[in-house]
This record gives C-alpha cells, sequence and structure tokens, in this order.
C-alpha cells in the first residue's frame, strides 16, 4: 500500500480495516501502534510476571535512540498511539517525562503507559500532568495490605495506593482533565474475595470527567511465561492482529514481533541499523503476516503456543 492510500486506509473503521487485514491480504505502511520499551527494568517480582524466567539483556533506551523513533514517527499519518511500555517498570527511566514530553511537542497524537505506580512520587506527578501524557495505567492487583503485597512482591501497598490518591489530587489541583486514569484490577485465585471492595473503592476515587475507569483484565501467559490461559483449539485459531498494526521496540532498538514475547525470541531487527519503514515492510516481517492470515502457525510455534490467538469464525 502506498503512503497515500496508507493514510486514507487509517480513518477508516476498524471493522473494514481488519477486513482488509484478514480477507485482502493486505496490511498498512507504517504501524498504526508504536510500542516502546523504555527499560526492561522492574523494582518487583510481581507473581503474574515471568522475571525469573528474563534472560535478554537489561536496561534503559537512550534519549537519543528514542528521538531518532519519534522523528520517523511524527509525519507519518498512519501513528495512532505511542505506548511506552514493554517487560519493566517505565518509571524506572529517569528521562520518561522528558521523553513523553518530546513526543507530544513533536505532534504524536496519544502517548500511553503502564506502571505500578510504586514510584509515582509527587514530582513524578506533577512532572506527568505537565508532560501532555495522555493516558496511564496502574495495575494495582489487591485491596488489602496482604493481598496486594503477596501478589506485588517488593512493593509497598500503603506508598502505592498514596501514590495514585495524590495523582488525581495534582491533576485536579493543577486543573488538567488528563493524564486519564485507569485502575486495572486483574482477578487472580488470590485476590477474587476482595474484587467487589476494590472496584467499589477506585470507582469511587476516580473522575469520571476525565474519562477515568476502572478496568478488570485476564490474566495471560507471557506467550511462555505463565499458564494461567489455554490456548485457543488447534483447528480454530485466528491471528490476535499486532503484526498488522502494531510494533515492539525493545530498549537497545531490537525489534520484536510481539509485545508478549518477554524474551525477543522472535525478532525482526534493529532501528539503530534500520529505519521502522524499513522493518515493518521487509520480507520478514511480511512472511510472518502470511503465517498469521493462514493461521498456519506451525511454521511459527511461539505464536503456536500463544493464549492471545483468538477463536475463529
Amino acid at each position: 500500500m502506498n503512503n497515500l492510500a496508507s493514510r486514507f486506509f487509517c480513518v477508516l473503521p476498524a471493522r473494514l480495516r481488519n477486513y482488509y487485514y484478514y480477507h485482502m491480504g493486505g496490511s498498512i505502511a507504517f504501524p498504526e501502534v508504536i510500542h516502546i520499551e523504555s527499560t526492561n527494568i522492574c523494582n518487583a517480582s510481581c507473581i503474574i510476571c515471568p522475571r525469573e524466567k528474563l534472560s535478554r539483556k537489561t536496561g534503559i533506551m537512550d534519549f537519543g535512540l528514542f528521538s531518532k523513533i519519534i522523528d520517523e514517527c511524527v509525519p507519518r499519518k498512519e501513528v495512532k498511539e505511542l505506548h511506552l511500555n514493554g517487560f519493566g517498570e517505565c518509571l524506572l527511566d529517569k528521562k520518561l517525562i522528558e521523553k513523553i514530553r518530546y513526543a507530544k511537542e513533536k505532534g504524536i497524537r496519544r502517548a500511553y503507559f503502564v506502571t505500578n505506580a510504586s514510584l509515582l512520587n509527587d514530582s513524578i506527578a506533577r512532572g506527568l500532568v505537565c508532560s501532555g501524557l495522555d493516558s496511564l495505567k496502574i495495575s494495582i492487583y489487591g485491596f488489602g495490605k496482604d493481598v496486594y503485597e503477596k501478589i506485588h512482591k517488593g512493593l509497598d501497598f500503603e506508598a502505592t495506593t498514596g501514590n495514585i490518591l495524590n495523582l488525581i489530587k495534582v491533576r485536579k489541583e493543577l486543573k488538567s482533565s488528563s493524564p486519564q486514569i485507569k485502575i486495572q484490577f486483574l482477578p487472580l485465585s488470590d485476590n477474587i474475595e476482595e474484587r467487589q471492595k476494590f472496584l467499589d473503592f477506585w470507582s469511587s476515587k476516580i473522575d469520571k470527567r476525565c474519562n477515568d475507569r476502572v478496568e478488570e483484565f485476564c490474566a495471560h501467559n507471557w506467550v511462555d511465561g505463565r499458564k494461567y490461559n489455554n490456548p485457543v483449539a488447534r483447528d480454530g485459531r485466528k491471528s490476535c492482529g499486532f503484526p498488522f498494526f502494531g510494533i515492539q521496540i525493545l530498549w537497545d532498538g531490537s525489534v520484536a514481533l510481539c509485545c508478549y514475547d518477554f524474551n525477543a525470541k522472535l525478532r525482526a531487527g534493529d532501528i539503530k541499523k534500520e529505519t521502522i519503514s524499513a522493518i515493518w515492510n521487509s520480507s520478514h516481517y511480511n512472511s510472518v503476516r502470511k503465517i498469521h492470515r493462514e493461521a498456519d502457525f506451525a511454521k511459527l510455534p511461539l505464536c503456536g503456543q500463544c493464549d492471545q490467538l483468538r477463536e475463529g469464525g
């Protein structure tokens, strides 16, 4: 698809874009969603994340590489969102606020990240509100201290809860409607009895005028990192869709084919050596899309065992 057609395509409803992806053998000329892993370092050992299985090198993306990525994305009308997370805690990146500000000032439409909020002190809260950040999701999977600290090993319940409440207060104080705050609950055997108390409490604290919301999300397997779910039956699977609209750039510039592939077993290139456009339109990436379109996952075993494949039909 050429650039002009790609720009027109991106304003079509998602239903029509998906039809093009799966039934007409197409793909857009540039990814819609840019995932940039600020860091794969984390200050917690949460039971849902397979951090004990992480084997790749850890680090934080330097500002020069980040700005190179943003500068390529800005002129592309296809780009809808920037996600600043991967397999780590974003707030460990001391330049995160500067990066968000750079992206927004350059013209990125929507910037978002996920955090455990344990490091979200008053200074960072004020910086995020003033940075132009559009939305952040806070992962907090317990309502009481014991359950929370059993799930989020290494974190402090009172500190995290206080940080979240302070962010809501700071945003109001600064008379801002952004960032939108999403409080995420993940039902697990350890916390299910606290579910309603959690939902009631946080629903009473968020500001719906800022489009805040409390969300529930299902635990996932991180491809081969956990075993929360059974993958869809082999004869009834469809692509998760990610190779058609999103790209995951790791902190060191490597490109992974999947945002859940925490060890980056499936790689597609290196942003330090190539452009996003060149990697996205490469024969390798297109061969992966063909496998997904035809649901021929025997040729891509890591995808074949993933619980994010959708049921066919």
